[in-house]
C-alpha cells in the first residue's frame, strides 16, 4: 500500500514494524477466532495479515481515502467507510462480536463507553491503547473513573504486551500495548444498563464525597436510599462490584413501583 502521512485530525499511528505486526495478529487469532472486526485497519498493516491467515474480516475505517485504498488491496475485505462511534452494531447481524484494532488515542474513552453500552453483543476484543491506560484497565482493585467501572464491569481485561513508540509513523510521545477485553458472566445479570451507567458516572462527578452525598445533588437526589443496603457513607471507589449491583437493582425497584402505580 502506498505510503501516506497520518491525519492528525483521527490521530492516526501506524505499525510498522512486521514483527510486532506478526505478534499482534497471533493474539487476535487466538483470542478472537475466525471472525474479527477490525476498526480502523489505516494502512491495512494488520488486516492483511489477518486476511492472509484466512480470517473472515469486517473493516470499519472513518478515512475515505484509507478506505477505498483498502478496498483496492483487499477486495475480499467487507469495509465500511463509517465513524466507529456512530456505527450500528447489530446491523452486522452477529450475536457473538470479535473486535480488534490500533485505537487512536484521542477517542479511546468514547469507544470503550461504546463497547461497554454493546457488552451483549461483543465477545470478546483486542486492542492497541496507550500503555498507561492499559495498565489501569487491566490492574483489577483500580475502578477509580466511571468509565473504567462501566468496562471492568462486563469485561475481564488482561494486559498482553507493551508496545513500543518506535514502531508506529509517526512516532508517538507514549509507548502502547495490547490487552484483551472478555466478556464476562455479569453481562447475563438483568440489570438495566443505561440506569446503572447513570448511577456510575454520578457518584464518580463526585468521587471524593460520600456516596449519599454524591447522589444529592444528581438526578436521583430525590430518591431515598436509605434501605437500599448500601453503607451511603462509603466513597465511590470504595464501593465493590457486588454493592453497585444491590443499589441498581434498588432504583430498579422503585422505577417498577413507579411504573405500576402509573397504571391505577
Amino acid at each position: 500500500m502506498k505510503n501516506r502521512t497520518a491525519l492528525g485530525r483521527y490521530s492516526q499511528n501506524f505499525l510498522k514494524d512486521q514483527n510486532t505486526i506478526c505478534k499482534i495478529v497471533t493474539e487476535i487469532i487466538s483470542k478472537c477466532g475466525k471472525s474479527v472486526i477490525e476498526i480502523g485497519p489505516g494502512r491495512g498493516a494488520i488486516t492483511g495479515e489477518l486476511i492472509r491467515s484466512g480470517i473472515d474480516l469486517t473493516a470499519i475505517e472513518i478515512d475515505k481515502e484509507l478506505s477505498a485504498t483498502l478496498q483496492t488491496t483487499f477486495p475480499e475485505l467487507k469495509i465500511f467507510n463509517e465513524d466507529f462511534l456512530k456505527f450500528d452494531l447489530e446491523s452486522i447481524g452477529m450475536d457473538n462480536l470479535f473486535l480488534a484494532g490500533n485505537l487512536p488515542y484521542n477517542i479511546t474513552k468514547e469507544i470503550f463507553f461504546k463497547i461497554a453500552d454493546n457488552h451483549k453483543l461483543i465477545a470478546a476484543a483486542v486492542f492497541m491503547v496507550q500503555d498507561e491506560v492499559a495498565r489501569k484497565f487491566a490492574n483489577i482493585d483500580d475502578r477509580r473513573t466511571a468509565l473504567q467501572t462501566l468496562t471492568k464491569f462486563y469485561f475481564d481485561i488482561e494486559y498482553l504486551f507493551k508496545i513500543p513508540n518506535t514502531v508506529f509513523e509517526p512516532m508517538p510521545s507514549v509507548n502502547s500495548a495490547l490487552i484483551l477485553l472478555k466478556r464476562n458472566s455479569r453481562s447475563e445479570l438483568k440489570l438495566d444498563h443505561e440506569l446503572f451507567k447513570k448511577l456510575v458516572k454520578t457518584i464518580f462527578q463526585s468521587k471524593r464525597k460520600t456516596l449519599k452525598n454524591s447522589l444529592k445533588n444528581g438526578i436521583f437526589g430525590n430518591i431515598d436510599l436509605s434501605d437500599s443496603g448500601v453503607n451511603l457513607q462509603l466513597r465511590p471507589e470504595q464501593l465493590g462490584i457486588n454493592q453497585l449491583i444491590i443499589l441498581t437493582r434498588f432504583l430498579q425497584g422503585l422505577q417498577y413501583d413507579r411504573e405500576q402505580q402509573s397504571y391505577h
